[in-house]
């Protein structure tokens, strides 16, 4: 039996692997969310631990995004048309704060991955952003949006987002 998947689900599995790949890496929980009805694919949970041996959880959701298409691209960002729909859910207010991540994908699918036996290559690269203070938008379908170039989801930055949680949270910075 030969079963065919959908281009658009593998799409959304790199993606899912990739992040994976990072989280585990630093440390992250990831959580997928199996309902997506509220824009909402994964939540990623870090402890930290603070002065005087306090514990804080730090969380943040994410709304996943793939794409193999070619992307409009400047020097400092690039757009992409995000759906109307995810645009108001990554605005709205919510006790855990959401980001967009972008996995940007070769054209090619067989660029996608590469394995030998000494690496496993996942190209090309993941980006963040946080749509919280972005205006409303008059368009009815699609709200192109400009990602910096530099917002690249690494495990630096990564871990660097979940500890601004918790500076926000405990610190109030």
């Amino acid at each position: 039996m030969i079963i065919i998947i959908d281009t658009n689900k593998q799409k959304e599995e790199m993606s899912i692997a990739y992040l994976n790949a990072i989280c585990a890496f630093e440390g992250i929980s990831l959580t997928r969310n199996p309902h997506d009805s509220d824009g909402i694919d994964c939540t990623l949970s870090k402890e930290f631990l603070l002065d005087k041996n306090m514990k804080f959880l730090a969380k943040i959701d994410v709304q996943l995004k793939s794409t193999s298409e070619q992307h409009k691209e400047f020097e400092m960002h690039f757009t992409y048309p995000l759906k109307k729909k995810n645009y108001d859910d990554l605005r709205r207010e919510a006790t855990v704060k959401s980001f967009l991540f972008l996995f940007i994908l070769p054209k090619k699918k067989n660029e996608w991955l590469h394995q030998t036996i000494d690496e496993l290559i996942i190209k090309e690269c993941m980006f963040h952003l946080d749509l919280m203070d972005f205006p409303s938008s008059e368009n009815t379908s699609r709200v192109t949006i400009e990602i910096p170039k530099n917002n690249i989801v690494s495990p630096k930055n990564l871990n660097g987002i979940l500890y601004e949680r918790v500076k926000e949270a405990h610190y109030g910075i």
